[in-house]
């Protein structure tokens, strides 16, 4: 599959969004879980990992449920492997934010790997730092 492929599915949704307002998230939904499908075998670096990030991000908004969440979790493990540190870091964030909401849910899961996730935010966000200061 082509990258220009995966662009045109993820900014159909995504201008479709911007041109209808908060735009009809199940058709959202469906343009980036097409997207995310395609992109999945993309040797791309950023691209590979875009509709990922976006769809969890989108989810994320209704997600109410365990498997909600697990969902999320999985696209954004996913979208950490990025090049892209800008693409990683935002998915470990939000990451985190899942997590959290999964504790609120009573699922259980180690503390160590919320930790985890939080040392990698910071390794992350030291990394961006200095490649500003270059």
């Amino acid at each position: 599959m082509s990258v220009s492929r995966v662009k045109e599915l993820f900014y159909d949704a995504t201008n479709s969004k911007v041109s209808i307002g908060s735009g009809d998230d199940e058709y959202l939904q469906r343009k980036l879980r097409e997207a995310h499908r395609l992109a999945v075998s993309l040797q791309d670096q950023v691209w590979q990992y875009i509709p990922a990030y976006r769809l969890s991000h989108l989810l994320f908004r209704e997600a109410k449920t365990e498997s909600d969440f697990t969902e999320i979790m999985e696209l954004l493990e996913h979208a950490e492997k990025s090049d892209s540190n800008y693409i990683s870091l935002n998915s470990s964030l939000l990451k985190f934010a899942a997590m959290h909401r999964l504790r609120l849910l009573g699922t259980d899961f180690p503390t160590e790997t919320q930790s985890e996730c939080a040392e990698s935010i910071v390794r992350k966000i030291s990394t961006a730092s200095n490649q500003n200061q270059h």
